[in-house]
């Protein structure tokens, strides 16, 4: 999902993104984890 399609979803969004210069933008996407799984950086510890 881009953010541009996320705002669709969620208008309060924008407030935050509206001035999100375009670059960055363009680069962004939005993904979906289950719950309970763990997000981490790699050659972290947990």
């Amino acid at each position: 999902m881009t953010l541009t399609e996320l705002e669709r979803k969620v208008p309060k969004l924008l407030e935050y993104t509206r001035y999100m210069p375009e670059d960055i933008r363009s680069r962004c996407t939005v993904r979906t984890h289950a719950a309970g799984s763990i997000i981490h950086q790699k050659n972290m510890e947990l």
